[in-house]
């Protein structure tokens, strides 16, 4: 039941992500993106910051306590909000929209494979397959079905960047897995969203692209949508995500992004929704479904097995001897 709600969390986090490229579209011409992500995370970390301090029965649940907690959410900052947003962008402006998204699709095999070597969580054969079902199905969405148009895309070095940007992602992915169970998702989220918002806009006041012009109401309800919905819902979600199925399975419903970024388009912005497109969606649902019903397994599950027997041993040793000394 656990799982199944994490499940849900985790799709409607990312369906949430899914509005984001068409609220981008109304505010990159107004703001510079990085002023644009700065501004985004600092509104996202002001929030949560306000609903703490009205809600927090402690110091604890408002300040992460030790200095790991502090390094992991330093790093959460680091990689997910700055690394990921900046060199995502630098790298758009060497390669395409086309070329990024493909490259977006080998995120969970990224994350998968850090998750094996930094915490040894491991996917079983059924888990690699559904994430390769999944994979063939982002990609089915991004070229509209056309094999001349996957074998006509040109692979330059803004695909390289755009490849570290996303690996950006997955390193995030994996280490949120090692924030400490006391540090609430609300508190992570809020402290690494300060943390690289600051990064996003240092940067964007030193190369003198920190504006922002009239954004009108359109601009307005974009940056609400956002700041609350693919913003606080969505990093929320997924940092509480992470902790309960672990980063492989987490990272396989990036998979829903482009599924839900066609249909936000169909609907709002009168984009045409083709069939391949539709066949790419059920594509990806079907390794989704497959990659969860996977079992994985980590280093830490093998440790507190090992415990747990030994636990069991030395119990069964207490009792031999307790029923030794009753019958002497």
């Amino acid at each position: 039941m656990d799982k199944a709600k994490a499940y849900f969390v985790l799709a409607l986090t990312c369906v949430l992500w899914g509005g984001t490229p068409a609220c981008g579209k109304v505010l990159v011409s107004k703001m510079p993106p990085l002023a644009l992500t700065g501004t985004r995370f600092l509104l996202m970390a002001l929030v949560i910051f306000a609903f703490l301090l009205l809600t927090s029965r402690g110091r604890h649940e408002l300040m992460p306590q030790g200095r790991r907690a502090w390094f992991v959410i330093f790093l959460m900052g680091l990689t997910g909000v700055y690394l990921h947003n900046t060199v995502l962008m630098v790298g758009l402006n060497y390669t395409t929209a086309s070329n990024t998204a493909l490259i977006e699709s080998i995120g969970p095999t990224v994350t998968s494979v850090l998750a094996f070597l930094v915490i040894g969580e491991r996917l079983s054969l059924k888990g690699w397959t559904g994430i390769a079902i999944s994979c063939v199905g982002a990609i089915c969405i991004v070229v509209r079905g056309s094999l001349d148009a996957l074998l006509s895309l040109d692979i330059n070095k803004g695909d390289v960047i755009v490849l570290f940007a996303e690996s950006m992602w997955s390193v995030y992915t994996v280490i949120s897995w090692y924030l400490p169970s006391r540090v609430g998702s609300l508190c992570a989220t809020a402290w690494s969203g300060f943390i690289g918002s600051a990064m996003c806009l240092t940067t964007a006041a030193a190369v003198g692209d920190l504006r922002c012009d009239d954004l009108g109401f359109d601009g307005l309800f974009a940056m609400a949508y956002m700041v609350l919905g693919s913003g606080i819902a969505s990093f929320v979600g997924w940092n509480w995500g992470v902790q309960r199925v672990g980063a492989s399975k987490t990272g396989v419903f990036v998979y829903i992004i482009p599924v839900a970024g066609a249909l936000m388009g169909y609907l709002f912005l009168n984009e045409r929704l083709l069939p391949a497109q539709i066949l790419g969606g059920a594509i990806i649902l079907s390794g989704m479904v497959l990659t969860m019903r996977s079992k994985t397994a980590s280093r830490t599950d093998s440790r507190s097995v090992i415990k747990k027997e030994k636990k069991k041993a030395s119990v069964q040793v207490a009792e031999q001897g307790t029923g030794q000394s009753s019958k002497g």
